[in-house]
C-alpha cells in the first residue's frame, strides 16, 4: 500500500512528465479505438456489400476448374475458365435441404455485346418505320431535317479529313456525293415521298457514315425471379422487371448511364460528379478538358429538334444568358460551364432540352441483340427484350456493384454454347437424314477404311454443349428465340457457378462445414469459396488496409516507447536521491521495481479511459451520422455513400491492452536504473 502512495506521489510530483506520457497514451488509446472500430465497420459493410449484392455467402464451381472463380475485382473484361456445373439441379437438391443453407441462386457469366448504330443509321431506322406505318408529313419532316443535319455534318467531316489525308482523291470523290445532295429539291421530296428517297441514301451516304459503336460488357446469366428475391439489396431503376417465366435482359443502370446516355447529358452529369469529389473546372486541365468536350457536342442537341422545338430552345437559352443569338451560338455559350454555373446549367439541361431529345440509344421496351462467343469460339446472338435497369440499394454510384450486367439463365446457356430442344431436333433430325452414326474413337478408322463404311462418320464424344457441330447449324440466318421459358428449364441444365445463402444467424464456419456435407453426400466434388475469395481483389482490400494500419501502428508505438523510455530515465535521474533514500530504509530493489510498474499502470489506465472515451464518442457519433465515403470508388467499401461503425467492447479492450504493454514495456530500462540504485546514493546527496 505504501509503494501504491509512493507511485501517486510521485505522478503527482512529476507532473510535466506525467502529462507529456499521459498525453501520449491517450492518442495512442483514441487511435486504436477509433482505428478498429473502422476497419470492422468498413469489412462488415463491404461483406454486406459483397454478399448482397452478387456472391452471397459462398460461391460453388467446378473442382478441376482450370481458374479460381473471381466475380469482382478484374480490372479487364475476361473470362476465367472455372468448368462447370453439368446439372444444377443435383447441387440444388443437395443443399436446399440442409438447414444451414436459406437458398441457393444458379449462374453464369461470360463477356458479350451489343451494337449501338451510328446517328445516321438510328435516323434512317425512324424514317424508314414512319413512311411504313403512314405517319403524318410534319412528323417525316421532322425526321428528314434531323438526316440532313448529320449529312452536312459528314460533309464537314470529310473535308477535314481531306486536308490531311495522304491521298485525298477517294474522299474528294464522296464529298462529290454528298454534295449532290445539297438541293431542297431531294429533301423536299423526301419528306413527301421518303421511300423513294431512302434508297439513295442507303446505298450512297449510309456506307460512309459512322458504323456506330460496339459496347463490350459482362453479363450474369440466373434465376431472375429467385436472384431479385434472394439479393436483397435488388432495386428496380428503370422500366420493368422481367416478367416471370419470360426471357429478357436488364442493364446495370450505372452502365446505362455512362454508355447509353445522350452525349451532353452524360458530360455534364461527369463534370458534376467530379466537382462533388473536388475537382474544380478552374483548377482541374481533366475538367476544363471534359468541358471543352460538352461544347463540341452541341449538334447532338441541334440535329433532334424540329424547327418548333429550336426556337423554343433558342428563347430558354437566351433568356438564360440574357444573349440574343441563333440557338448553335446559344448552345456553344450554354453548354461552357464553369464552376458556378453547372449544377444550375445542368438542371435547366434536363429540364428544357432533355425532355426533347432522345435521351438514351435504348430504351426499356426495345429488342437489343446479345452477342457472345462460346467457348469454342463461334459467335452467337440472340435478340431479347431490354425490360430495364438496377442497381444495389445504397450503391448506386459504385462501378463495381454495376459491374454486371443481367438475363435469364435461358438466353446464357444459348450464347454459351448449350442447344435448346428444338435445336437438339433439328439436329437429330439431320443427322438421321443423312445417316450419320456414332462412334467411338477406336472404331473410326475400319469404319472409314473397312466393309460397309457409313457415308458419314461422327466422333462418338459428345461435347458438353449437345452435339459436335452445333454451331454449323447456326448457319445464314438470324436466329430468334422463344421470349417464353419452359417450365422448369432454369432448375437444370448447366450453370457455371451456384451461390449459397446462409440461413439467418448460421455461423460462416458452421454453414461451410455443412455445404461440405452435403456435397459428399451427394457424391458432388465442387469447390467453395467464400465472399472475400469470390470477390478477388477487392475482398483482400481490407485485409491489406489492415496489415498497413497495423504496420503503421506498430511503427507510431515504437517511437512513443522511445519517447515515453527517455522521459521516464530523465525523471529516474531526477529520482536518484528519492530512491536511496527508500533504500536506505530498507527498500528491496522488487519494491523499487513495483513502484516504477505501478505509477506507469495508473497512468496507462487514466490515459486510456480518457482516449477510449473519446474515441467511443466519436465512434458512437459516425455510428449514427455515418462517415462520408472520400469518393465514389470507396462506396463499395463503406456498403453505401457513408459508413456507419459499430463501437465494439473488444475495440475498448484491444486499446487498453495495447497501451498498457507500451506502457509497461518503456518502463522496463528505467525501473531496473532505478532499482540498481544503491542506498549510499542519498548520504551522498545530503553531503
Amino acid at each position: 500500500m505504501l509503494i501504491f502512495a509512493l507511485g501517486l506521489r510521485n505522478l503527482r510530483a512529476h507532473r510535466a512528465k506525467s502529462v507529456v506520457v499521459g498525453f501520449i497514451m491517450l492518442g495512442g488509446s483514441f487511435l486504436v479505438v477509433v482505428a478498429l472500430a473502422l476497419l470492422d465497420g468498413a469489412e462488415q459493410a463491404m461483406e454486406r456489400s459483397v454478399t448482397g449484392s452478387l456472391a452471397g455467402d459462398f460461391q460453388l464451381y467446378d473442382a478441376d476448374a482450370r481458374d479460381p472463380l473471381v466475380l469482382l475485382g478484374s480490372a479487364f473484361i475476361s473470362v476465367a475458365d472455372v468448368g462447370r456445373i453439368e446439372h444444377y439441379e443435383e447441387v440444388q437438391a443437395a443443399l436446399e435441404s440442409t438447414p444451414e443453407v436459406q437458398a441457393v441462386v444458379p449462374m453464369g457469366f461470360d463477356v458479350g455485346s451489343i451494337g449501338i448504330p451510328g446517328p445516321l443509321d438510328q435516323a434512317l431506322t425512324e424514317l424508314r418505320a414512319l413512311a411504313r406505318q403512314g405517319a403524318s408529313t410534319a412528323s417525316v419532316a421532322q425526321v428528314v431535317h434531323g438526316v440532313r443535319e448529320l449529312v452536312g455534318e459528314l460533309s464537314t467531316e470529310l473535308k477535314t479529313r481531306r486536308a490531311v489525308a495522304a491521298d485525298p482523291g477517294r474522299l474528294a470523290q464522296q464529298e462529290a456525293t454528298l454534295a449532290a445532295l445539297a438541293e431542297d429539291g431531294f429533301w423536299n421530296h423526301l419528306s413527301e415521298a421518303p421511300l423513294a428517297g431512302l434508297e439513295r441514301l442507303d446505298t450512297e451516304v449510309a456506307p460512309l457514315a459512322d458504323n456506330g459503336i460496339e459496347i463490350l460488357f459482362r453479363y450474369l446469366g440466373t434465376d431472375l425471379d429467385r436472384f431479385r428475391s434472394r439479393f436483397s439489396g435488388f432495386e428496380l431503376v428503370k422500366g420493368m422487371f422481367v416478367p416471370t417465366g419470360k426471357r429478357g435482359f436488364l442493364f446495370s443502370d450505372r452502365l446505362y448511364e455512362r454508355r447509353l446516355k445522350h452525349s451532353v447529358a452524360r458530360g455534364l452529369d461527369e463534370l458534376l460528379e467530379h466537382a462533388e469529389n473536388g475537382q474544380a473546372i478552374a483548377d482541374d486541365p481533366r475538367q476544363r478538358a471534359r468541358v471543352h468536350r460538352v461544347v463540341s457536342q452541341w449538334r447532338h442537341i441541334a440535329r433532334q429538334l424540329d424547327p418548333r422545338e429550336s426556337e423554343a430552345v433558342r428563347q430558354v437559352l437566351s433568356s438564360e444568358l440574357s444573349l440574343e443569338g441563333e440557338l448553335p451560338e446559344l448552345l456553344e455559350a450554354f453548354l461552357s460551364v464553369d464552376d458556378k454555373n453547372l449544377r444550375r446549367r445542368r438542371e435547366l439541361f434536363y429540364l428544357e432540352i432533355a425532355p426533347r431529345v432522345e435521351l438514351y440509344s435504348l430504351r426499356p421496351g426495345d429488342t437489343v441483340t446479345l452477342r457472345s462467343f462460346t467457348r469454342r469460339g463461334f459467335l452467337r446472338s440472340v435478340n431479347v427484350i431490354f425490360y430495364g435497369t438496377y442497381s444495389f440499394r445504397g450503391l448506386e454510384n459504385s462501378d463495381l456493384a454495376g459491374v454486371y450486367n443481367l438475363t435469364d439463365l435461358e438466353t446464357f446457356r444459348y450464347l454459351f454454347g448449350v442447344m435448346n430442344p428444338a435445336e437438339q431436333a433439328e439436329l437429330d433430325a439431320l443427322r438421321a437424314e443423312v445417316g450419320i452414326e456414332d462412334l467411338a474413337v477406336d472404331e473410326v478408322e475400319d469404319a472409314l477404311f473397312g466393309d460397309g463404311a457409313p457415308e458419314v462418320v461422327a466422333a462418338s464424344e459428345p461435347s458438353s454443349f449437345g452435339a459436335v457441330g452445333t454451331e454449323v447449324f447456326e448457319g445464314a440466318k438470324e436466329r430468334g428465340l422463344d421470349h417464353r421459358i419452359a417450365t422448369g428449364a432454369l432448375e437444370r441444365g448447366l450453370v457455371l457457378n451456384v451461390a449459397v445463402l446462409l440461413a439467418p444467424g448460421v455461423r460462416r464456419d458452421n454453414g461451410r462445414r455443412a455445404i461440405e456435407r452435403a456435397l459428399d453426400a451427394a457424391g458432388l466434388e465442387l469447390n467453395i469459396s467464400d465472399w472475400q475469395a469470390s470477390s478477388g481483389l477487392i475482398g483482400q482490400f481490407i485485409v491489406v488496409v489492415r496489415l498497413v494500419l497495423y504496420a503503421a501502428m506498430g511503427i507510431i508505438f515504437l517511437v512513443a516507447i522511445i519517447i515515453i523510455n527517455n522521459a521516464l530515465v530523465t525523471t529516474t535521474l531526477e529520482r536518484t536521491h528519492e530512491i536511496g533514500t527508500l533504500r536506505a530504509m530498507g527498500a528491496q530493489r522488487r519494491e523499487v521495481l513495483l513502484m516504477f510498474f505501478l505509477e506507469t499502470l495508473v497512468l496507462a489506465l487514466a490515459a486510456t479511459g480518457l482516449g477510449a472515451a473519446a474515441g467511443a464518442g466519436l465512434v458512437t457519433w459516425w455510428g449514427s451520422q455515418g462517415l462520408p465515403a472520400p469518393s465514389r470508388g470507396l462506396e463499395f467499401v463503406f456498403g453505401g455513400p457513408a459508413l456507419y461503425p459499430n463501437l465494439l467492447a473488444r475495440h475498448v479492450v484491444s486499446a487498453a491492452g495495447v497501451i498498457v504493454s507500451v506502457g509497461l514495456l518503456s518502463t522496463v530500462y528505467p525501473a531496473w536504473l532505478g532499482a540498481r540504485v544503491p542506498p549510499v546514493e542519498a548520504m551522498q546527496f545530503e553531503e
